[in-house]
Protein backbone atom coordinates (compact mmCIF):
# COMPACT_ATOMS: atom_id res chain seq x y z
CA UNK A 1 0.00 0.00 0.00
CA UNK A 2 0.98 3.42 -0.79
CA UNK A 3 2.17 5.11 2.06
CA UNK A 4 0.91 9.15 1.93
CA UNK A 5 3.15 11.93 3.11
CA UNK A 6 2.68 15.89 3.82
CA UNK A 7 4.88 16.14 0.66
CA UNK A 8 2.18 14.51 -1.64
CA UNK A 9 -0.32 17.37 -1.04
CA UNK A 10 -1.23 19.15 -4.33
CA UNK A 11 -0.73 16.06 -6.06
CA UNK A 12 -3.71 14.23 -8.51
CA UNK A 13 -3.97 10.82 -7.63
CA UNK A 14 -5.79 7.43 -8.99
CA UNK A 15 -8.62 7.10 -6.30
CA UNK A 16 -10.97 3.88 -6.18
CA UNK A 17 -14.83 4.46 -5.59
CA UNK A 18 -16.13 0.97 -4.08
CA UNK A 19 -19.74 1.83 -4.05
CA UNK A 20 -19.90 2.43 -7.87
CA UNK A 21 -16.87 0.15 -8.36
CA UNK A 22 -14.96 3.50 -10.29
CA UNK A 23 -12.02 4.78 -10.77
CA UNK A 24 -11.62 9.01 -10.27
CA UNK A 25 -8.99 11.36 -10.24
CA UNK A 26 -8.79 13.57 -7.04
CA UNK A 27 -6.36 16.24 -5.90
CA UNK A 28 -5.22 15.01 -2.67
CA UNK A 29 -5.40 18.11 -0.38
CA UNK A 30 -4.34 17.04 3.22
CA UNK A 31 -2.60 13.68 4.77
CA UNK A 32 -2.72 14.81 8.40
CA UNK A 33 -0.27 13.03 10.04
CA UNK A 34 2.69 10.48 8.99
CA UNK A 35 1.05 7.04 7.74
CA UNK A 36 -2.85 8.78 8.47
CA UNK A 37 -5.62 6.51 7.66
CA UNK A 38 -7.49 9.00 6.76
CA UNK A 39 -7.24 12.29 3.97
CA UNK A 40 -8.92 14.46 2.27
CA UNK A 41 -9.50 14.82 -1.23
CA UNK A 42 -10.71 17.17 -4.03
CA UNK A 43 -12.64 15.41 -6.75
CA UNK A 44 -11.61 16.62 -10.15
CA UNK A 45 -13.93 14.59 -12.47
CA UNK A 46 -16.99 16.69 -13.67
CA UNK A 47 -19.50 14.11 -12.83
CA UNK A 48 -18.72 14.53 -9.21
CA UNK A 49 -19.44 18.03 -8.92
CA UNK A 50 -15.97 19.67 -7.50
CA UNK A 51 -16.61 17.72 -3.83
CA UNK A 52 -14.34 17.81 -1.06
CA UNK A 53 -14.29 14.55 1.31
CA UNK A 54 -12.08 12.87 4.18
CA UNK A 55 -11.98 9.45 2.71
CA UNK A 56 -9.36 6.06 3.94
CA UNK A 57 -5.92 6.96 2.64
CA UNK A 58 -6.02 3.21 1.08
CA UNK A 59 -8.25 4.28 -1.49
CA UNK A 60 -5.50 6.59 -3.19
CA UNK A 61 -3.59 3.89 -5.41
CA UNK A 62 -1.06 5.46 -7.51
CA UNK A 63 -0.36 9.12 -8.85
CA UNK A 64 -2.11 10.09 -11.57
CA UNK A 65 1.14 10.03 -13.64
CA UNK A 66 1.49 6.37 -12.65
CA UNK A 67 -1.98 5.37 -13.34
CA UNK A 68 -1.63 3.07 -16.34
CA UNK A 69 1.44 0.47 -15.17
CA UNK A 70 -1.06 0.35 -11.91
CA UNK A 71 -4.40 -0.39 -13.92
CA UNK A 72 -2.00 -2.85 -15.69
CA UNK A 73 -0.36 -4.22 -13.04
CA UNK A 74 -4.15 -4.64 -11.27
CA UNK A 75 -5.50 -6.58 -14.17
CA UNK A 76 -2.52 -8.82 -14.52
CA UNK A 77 -3.03 -9.76 -11.05
CA UNK A 78 -7.03 -9.81 -11.66
CA UNK A 79 -6.64 -12.30 -14.35
CA UNK A 80 -4.57 -14.93 -12.74
CA UNK A 81 -6.05 -14.83 -9.36
CA UNK A 82 -9.92 -15.54 -10.83
CA UNK A 83 -8.62 -18.81 -11.57
CA UNK A 84 -7.81 -19.54 -7.85
CA UNK A 85 -8.55 -22.96 -5.96
CA UNK A 86 -10.53 -22.93 -2.84
CA UNK A 87 -8.34 -21.94 0.10
CA UNK A 88 -7.97 -25.31 1.67
CA UNK A 89 -6.64 -26.41 -1.87
CA UNK A 90 -3.84 -23.36 -1.86
CA UNK A 91 -2.73 -23.95 2.05
CA UNK A 92 -2.26 -28.23 1.38
CA UNK A 93 -0.65 -27.36 -1.85
CA UNK A 94 1.86 -25.06 -0.18
CA UNK A 95 2.18 -27.74 2.50
CA UNK A 96 3.94 -29.87 -0.35
CA UNK A 97 5.72 -27.56 -1.30
CA UNK A 98 7.28 -26.38 1.81
CA UNK A 99 7.97 -30.75 1.98
CA UNK A 100 10.33 -30.12 -1.14
CA UNK A 101 11.85 -26.42 -1.27
CA UNK A 102 11.74 -23.19 0.95
CA UNK A 103 10.43 -20.05 -0.30
CA UNK A 104 13.50 -18.99 -1.99
CA UNK A 105 12.48 -21.19 -4.90
CA UNK A 106 8.84 -21.32 -4.64
CA UNK A 107 5.54 -20.40 -2.75
CA UNK A 108 2.03 -20.07 -3.05
CA UNK A 109 0.05 -16.51 -2.64
CA UNK A 110 -3.18 -16.61 -0.59
CA UNK A 111 -5.34 -16.75 -4.07
CA UNK A 112 -3.05 -19.53 -4.90
CA UNK A 113 -1.00 -18.06 -7.41
CA UNK A 114 2.77 -19.52 -7.07
CA UNK A 115 5.61 -17.51 -6.90
CA UNK A 116 8.40 -18.77 -8.43
CA UNK A 117 11.54 -17.30 -7.90
CA UNK A 118 14.29 -19.81 -9.16
CA UNK A 119 12.36 -21.68 -12.10
CA UNK A 120 15.51 -23.89 -12.69
CA UNK A 121 15.86 -25.28 -8.49
CA UNK A 122 11.87 -25.69 -8.86
CA UNK A 123 12.15 -27.69 -12.21
CA UNK A 124 15.01 -30.00 -10.02
CA UNK A 125 11.97 -30.78 -7.36
CA UNK A 126 9.30 -30.82 -10.24
CA UNK A 127 10.64 -32.42 -13.48
CA UNK A 128 8.67 -29.36 -15.33
CA UNK A 129 10.97 -27.06 -17.74
CA UNK A 130 10.44 -23.56 -17.09
CA UNK A 131 9.28 -23.03 -20.86
CA UNK A 132 6.43 -24.76 -19.86
CA UNK A 133 5.92 -23.64 -15.74
CA UNK A 134 5.56 -19.65 -17.71
CA UNK A 135 3.67 -20.70 -20.81
CA UNK A 136 0.10 -20.02 -18.85
CA UNK A 137 -1.55 -17.27 -20.61
CA UNK A 138 -1.83 -15.45 -17.19
CA UNK A 139 1.79 -15.85 -16.23
CA UNK A 140 3.86 -12.79 -15.84
CA UNK A 141 7.04 -11.94 -14.24
CA UNK A 142 7.35 -9.14 -11.32
CA UNK A 143 10.10 -7.94 -9.37
CA UNK A 144 12.50 -11.14 -10.62
CA UNK A 145 9.87 -13.63 -9.67
CA UNK A 146 7.28 -15.35 -12.13
CA UNK A 147 3.65 -15.25 -10.75
CA UNK A 148 2.29 -18.41 -12.17
CA UNK A 149 -1.82 -19.34 -12.48
CA UNK A 150 -3.14 -22.08 -10.15
CA UNK A 151 -3.47 -24.57 -13.08
CA UNK A 152 0.17 -24.34 -13.78
CA UNK A 153 0.95 -24.15 -10.16
CA UNK A 154 -1.05 -27.54 -9.72
CA UNK A 155 1.17 -29.46 -12.39
CA UNK A 156 4.59 -28.55 -10.65
CA UNK A 157 2.46 -29.94 -7.30
CA UNK A 158 1.83 -32.96 -9.01
CA UNK A 159 5.38 -33.19 -10.69
CA UNK A 160 6.30 -33.35 -7.11
CA UNK A 161 4.79 -35.86 -6.08
CA UNK A 162 5.37 -37.98 -8.79
CA UNK A 163 9.14 -37.87 -8.61
CA UNK A 164 9.48 -38.41 -5.32
CA UNK A 165 6.38 -39.39 -3.52
CA UNK A 166 8.11 -39.97 0.01
CA UNK A 167 7.93 -36.35 1.22
CA UNK A 168 4.06 -36.36 0.26
CA UNK A 169 3.47 -39.25 1.80
CA UNK A 170 4.43 -38.04 5.21
CA UNK A 171 2.66 -34.89 4.96
CA UNK A 172 -0.47 -37.70 4.02
CA UNK A 173 0.37 -39.64 6.67
CA UNK A 174 0.41 -36.88 9.13
CA UNK A 175 -3.05 -35.58 8.05
CA UNK A 176 -4.60 -38.66 8.52
CA UNK A 177 -3.63 -39.23 11.77
CA UNK A 178 -5.00 -36.24 12.80
CA UNK A 179 -8.44 -36.95 11.34
CA UNK A 180 -8.08 -40.54 12.93
CA UNK A 181 -7.44 -39.04 16.16
CA UNK A 182 -10.28 -36.55 15.58
CA UNK A 183 -12.56 -39.56 14.82
CA UNK A 184 -11.26 -41.53 18.33
CA UNK A 185 -12.23 -38.67 20.04
CA UNK A 186 -16.00 -38.37 18.67
CA UNK A 187 -15.86 -42.52 19.48
CA UNK A 188 -14.92 -41.88 22.95
CA UNK A 189 -16.96 -38.57 23.94
CA UNK A 190 -19.22 -38.10 21.89
CA UNK A 191 -19.84 -34.90 18.62
CA UNK A 192 -17.72 -32.12 19.87
CA UNK A 193 -20.04 -28.78 20.31
CA UNK A 194 -19.99 -27.04 17.24
CA UNK A 195 -21.61 -31.06 15.51
CA UNK A 196 -24.37 -30.62 18.15
CA UNK A 197 -26.17 -28.24 16.29
CA UNK A 198 -29.79 -28.70 17.88
CA UNK A 199 -28.11 -27.65 21.55
CA UNK A 200 -26.55 -24.39 20.57
CA UNK A 201 -27.48 -20.74 20.55
CA UNK A 202 -28.76 -19.19 16.59
CA UNK A 203 -25.17 -16.82 17.50
CA UNK A 204 -22.98 -19.89 18.59
CA UNK A 205 -24.54 -21.80 15.11
CA UNK A 206 -22.86 -19.19 12.56
CA UNK A 207 -19.44 -19.82 14.77
CA UNK A 208 -20.44 -23.78 14.84
CA UNK A 209 -20.93 -23.14 11.01
CA UNK A 210 -17.21 -21.84 9.96
CA UNK A 211 -15.68 -24.31 12.30
CA UNK A 212 -17.62 -27.62 10.44
CA UNK A 213 -16.64 -25.07 7.25
CA UNK A 214 -13.25 -25.86 8.23
CA UNK A 215 -12.96 -29.53 9.14
CA UNK A 216 -14.74 -30.13 6.18
CA UNK A 217 -12.02 -28.28 3.98
CA UNK A 218 -9.18 -29.92 6.24
CA UNK A 219 -11.00 -33.18 5.22
CA UNK A 220 -11.14 -32.16 1.77
CA UNK A 221 -7.41 -31.10 1.75
CA UNK A 222 -6.65 -34.43 2.45
CA UNK A 223 -8.07 -36.42 0.09
CA UNK A 224 -6.73 -33.82 -2.70
CA UNK A 225 -3.52 -34.77 -1.64
CA UNK A 226 -4.50 -38.24 -2.49
CA UNK A 227 -5.58 -37.42 -5.51
CA UNK A 228 -1.81 -35.25 -6.27
CA UNK A 229 -0.65 -39.07 -5.18
CA UNK A 230 -2.48 -41.48 -6.88
CA UNK A 231 -3.05 -39.79 -10.74
CA UNK A 232 -5.46 -41.64 -12.59
CA UNK A 233 -2.37 -43.28 -14.41
CA UNK A 234 -0.94 -44.94 -11.05
CA UNK A 235 -3.79 -45.45 -8.56
CA UNK A 236 -3.96 -46.35 -5.15
CA UNK A 237 0.06 -45.57 -4.20
CA UNK A 238 -1.62 -43.36 -1.31
CA UNK A 239 -4.07 -45.59 0.27
CA UNK A 240 -1.48 -48.77 0.12
CA UNK A 241 0.64 -46.38 2.03
CA UNK A 242 -1.65 -45.14 4.32
CA UNK A 243 -2.81 -48.87 4.58
CA UNK A 244 0.57 -50.43 5.51
CA UNK A 245 1.57 -47.84 7.78
CA UNK A 246 -1.77 -48.53 9.35
CA UNK A 247 -0.42 -52.10 9.91
CA UNK A 248 2.61 -51.44 10.78
CA UNK A 249 1.26 -49.16 14.03
CA UNK A 250 -0.85 -52.31 14.97
CA UNK A 251 1.45 -54.91 14.90
CA UNK A 252 3.78 -52.40 17.33
CA UNK A 253 0.82 -51.90 19.99
CA UNK A 254 0.34 -55.74 19.80
CA UNK A 255 4.09 -56.42 20.32
CA UNK A 256 4.65 -53.96 22.77
CA UNK A 257 1.28 -55.86 24.66
CA UNK A 258 2.83 -58.92 24.06
CA UNK A 259 6.59 -58.15 25.76
CA UNK A 260 5.10 -58.22 29.48
CA UNK A 261 3.54 -61.62 28.83
CA UNK A 262 6.65 -63.32 26.99
CA UNK A 263 8.48 -61.89 29.87
CA UNK A 264 7.03 -63.60 32.78
CA UNK A 265 7.12 -67.10 30.85
CA UNK A 266 11.26 -66.67 32.14
CA UNK A 267 12.46 -68.83 29.59
CA UNK A 268 15.44 -68.47 27.37
CA UNK A 269 12.95 -68.58 24.33
CA UNK A 270 10.35 -65.96 25.43
CA UNK A 271 13.24 -63.56 26.70
CA UNK A 272 14.58 -63.95 23.18
CA UNK A 273 11.47 -63.21 21.23
CA UNK A 274 10.96 -60.46 23.90
CA UNK A 275 14.24 -58.78 23.40
CA UNK A 276 13.99 -59.30 19.46
CA UNK A 277 10.27 -57.57 20.09
CA UNK A 278 11.65 -54.64 22.46
CA UNK A 279 14.62 -53.87 19.41
CA UNK A 280 11.93 -53.88 16.25
CA UNK A 281 9.29 -51.78 17.84
CA UNK A 282 12.14 -49.06 19.73
CA UNK A 283 13.29 -48.03 15.91
CA UNK A 284 11.78 -44.53 14.12
CA UNK A 285 8.40 -45.49 12.18
CA UNK A 286 9.99 -46.43 8.15
CA UNK A 287 9.77 -44.18 5.33
CA UNK A 288 9.55 -46.55 2.47
CA UNK A 289 12.03 -45.35 -0.75
CA UNK A 290 9.05 -45.42 -3.17
CA UNK A 291 10.30 -43.61 -5.68
CA UNK A 292 8.95 -45.02 -9.20
CA UNK A 293 6.89 -47.26 -7.04
CA UNK A 294 3.46 -47.48 -7.91
CA UNK A 295 0.65 -49.99 -7.46
CA UNK A 296 1.09 -53.60 -8.41
CA UNK A 297 5.05 -53.40 -7.79
CA UNK A 298 6.68 -55.19 -5.33
CA UNK A 299 7.13 -53.85 -1.92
Amino acid sequence: MTMLEESDEGSQWLYWDPKPRRWHRVELLTVPSPNAKRVRVQHIDRDMGGSAEWVPAARCKARWSDRDEYLSRAERWRLIEKLAPPTHVSDIAQAVIDMYVDDSVAEIRGAGVMVVRDLNRLEDSCGISPEIMVSGGTAFEEKGAWMIPWASAEQVVVGMCSRDPAPALRLLDDEVRRHHSFDRLVDEDGPRWWQRIDELSEEDKRFAHRTRIGHEGRLAATQQLRDWLDPAEAPGLAQAYIELRGMYSDVIAAANEARPRLLMDRTFISKRIADRLKELTSRPTPVVDIRGLRSGDEW
